[in-house]
Order: C-alpha cells, then sequence, then structure tokens
C-alpha cells in the first residue's frame, strides 16, 4: 500500500483485531527516472515520441548542437557503455552512444544519437566504461540521416521501445557550460533540427 496510507491500515487492525501486530515488508523508495540527456537549456522537444508522417518515432528528439550552443549528450542512468560509435545496419543514427543497466523491471538500453564524429572529438566515453547519470559522452550533432542538429534520445526495456519523457527528470536550472574552445564553424551555415510532419518523412 503507499507509504502515506500506511497508519490508516494500522489503526484499521488495531480497531478491529486488537493485539495483531502489523509491520510492512521492504521500502519502495524512490521510484526509477532517468534524468535529462543533454546539457541544452531550457528543455526543448523537437519531435516527440509517437506517430510522425506515416512512420513512427521511436524516440525523443531535443533541440542540442556542439556547434551552436556547446551541447553535450548526457547519460540518462548509471550504467555501462554497450555502444560507442556506428551500428552496423542502422547507421542513419549516426555516431552513438548506448549505455546499458539492469533495473528491476529489466534490462534497459538507452541510445543518444547523431553526435559528432570520433575523430572531431565527438565521442567521450568507450564500450565497457562505467558511467553515472549525467556524464557527458559526447557531443551534438547532425551526423547520419538527420535534417538538423539535435539529440535523437531512446530507451528500451526488455528490448521494447517506450515513452520515456515521463520517468525524466528535468533540470530547474541551467547546467555549467563545458570549457570553451576555440570556434570551428565560423562563417559556416547551420540548421537546426524542426518536426517534419510531412506524409513519408524519415527523420530520426
Amino acid at each position: 500500500i503507499p507509504q502515506a496510507d500506511e497508519q490508516t491500515f494500522v489503526d484499521w487492525y488495531a480497531e478491529h483485531y486488537p493485539g495483531v501486530k502489523v509491520e510492512f515488508a521492504g521500502d519502495a523508495g524512490d521510484p526509477f527516472h532517468l534524468t535529462y540527456p543533454t546539457t541544452y537549456y531550457p528543455p526543448t522537444i523537437t519531435s516527440p515520441y509517437g506517430p510522425r508522417g506515416a512512420g513512427f518515432h521511436y524516440g525523443v528528439d531535443y533541440r542540442s548542437s556542439w556547434a551552436l550552443w556547446q551541447s553535450e549528450a548526457l547519460a540518462a542512468h548509471d550504467g555501462t557503455v554497450v555502444l560507442a560509435g556506428l551500428e552496423p545496419g542502422r547507421e542513419y543514427y549516426g555516431y552513438q552512444v548506448q549505455v546499458q543497466q539492469r533495473i528491476p523491471e529489466g534490462l534497459l538500453v538507452t541510445r543518444y544519437a547523431h553526435l559528432v564524429p570520433p575523430e572531431q572529438g565527438g565521442i567521450y566515453v568507450e564500450v565497457g566504461q562505467q558511467v553515472t547519470a549525467g556524464t557527458p559522452l559526447g557531443r551534438c550533432d547532425n551526423t547520419g540521416t538527420s535534417t538538423g542538429d539535435h539529440l535523437h534520445f531512446d530507451a528500451r526495456l526488455g528490448g521494447e521501445y517506450f515513452d520515456p519523457t515521463a520517468i525524466i527528470v528535468y533540470p530547474d536550472t541551467p547546467p555549467e557550460p563545458p570549457e570553451p574552445e576555440p570556434p570551428e564553424n565560423e562563417g559556416q551555415v547551420l540548421g537546426l533540427h524542426l518536426q517534419s510532419i510531412e506524409p513519408g518523412a524519415l527523420e530520426f
């Protein structure tokens, strides 16, 4: 029963079953949650989880760009890096990182996609590395099949995709910015990711 109702339960038993001792085993603790997966602030979803065009978007796209705002992808939970780079057969995600964690409900895997290429310093972690929630994973970009800079974030539990937005805890204040670097894109025209609902549109 909910912790807030425990005393009512105890009082009811004391009234109807005098002498019976009531104990509650275990502590449910805080429900499992994910942390916000990018440094861009304020949190802005450019394409939500769900139907998109003629297809279905199995993730959440967040406004993020290393070139414009030095946005970094952040681990949304503790776990182990199981992929850092390109995923064979799924190159449309571009360069990505995946983090895996065993939780009571099953095996959780999260993906952080469209990152800057590793040779440009775009991926900070390697396979087998242990990370904690909030660990910087890489720089947000536009690699793979994408219409503009953003972070594609998705989550699978037991191999099944689910909408993670209900369990993401969003920050109240902006994070500390990363150390500044000399500008590499001065004079270039950069694109931002905007939601598309055109039939047949393929975006990730």
